[in-house]
């Protein structure tokens, strides 16, 4: 027995995933959060449902949209990635306010974009998958330390100064995308020096699109919407 592709497993398991996260976001219901102070908050409900309607619409894009040719594989490889997918899911929810948000985030997302690009089993990658989730985790939480200590200089910059523009969300906003998006070019400045078909400019290429993903959600939601988002075991 033949799957369609290696490449529409884990799309299948996201679009399944997504589905079902819609009715448990909304039996847990809407909450408030600090920007309802100031009238600006959309509610706890918005970044959930965001976040499954982004999988849902990148699951649909990549089962109907992605006409790449891929080689059929076995059965239980297939079945292996799409229960792999799943279980990451369920994880994500689970961990999501004892971990933080940017943690699970960027484990979620490169175990994905990771898994759906091999054409291998995956204990046969278990090396290169920690090595590039180690490495992804310690750019997202390491700016995200960078960036908290430059937030809070703008903000005290802006209250104590007649720069008041330094305070305002949406200049915080720019000034950390600035940087994030500094730092990611010259990445992938790097990246594109390593020669082409090695695993290790696979792993670095999702290790950026996952970072700048997770980045830019937390940016946006944090910055802009100020929705208090999980920090879980980042306390700092």
């Amino acid at each position: 027995m033949k799957s369609p592709g290696s490449r529409k497993t884990v799309p299948v398991a996201m679009l399944v995933f997504s589905l079902a996260y819609f009715p448990y976001i909304l039996a847990q219901g809407n909450s408030k959060m600090i920007g309802d102070e100031i009238g600006g908050d959309p509610g706890g409900f918005l970044l959930p449902a965001f976040l499954a309607g982004f999988m849902m619409l990148g699951a649909l894009y990549l089962l109907f949209m992605d006409k790449t040719p891929g080689r059929a594989e076995p059965a239980p490889r297939a079945g292996a990635k799409f229960y792999f997918a799943i279980c990451s899911g369920i994880l994500y929810v689970l961990l999501f306010s004892k971990l933080g948000f940017i943690i699970t985030s960027t484990l979620l997302v490169f175990s994905l974009s990771f898994i759906a690009s091999l054409d291998t089993a995956i204990r046969k990658n278990l090396a290169p998958l920690f090595a590039g989730l180690a490495g992804t985790l310690a750019f997202t939480v390491g700016y995200y330390s960078a960036g908290r200590f430059m937030t809070r200089y703008l903000l005290q910059v802006g209250r104590t100064t007649s720069f008041t523009i330094a305070s305002a969300p949406f200049f915080v906003f720019s000034a950390n995308m600035l940087v994030l998006g500094l730092l990611l070019y010259i990445a992938a400045k790097m990246v594109r020096r390593m020669k082409p078909g090695l695993m290790s400019r696979k792993v670095a290429v999702i290790s950026l699109v996952t970072a700048g993903s997770v980045e830019f959600l937390f940016l946006v939601f944090r910055q802009l919407f100020l929705v208090n988002l999980a920090r879980g075991i980042i306390t700092w």
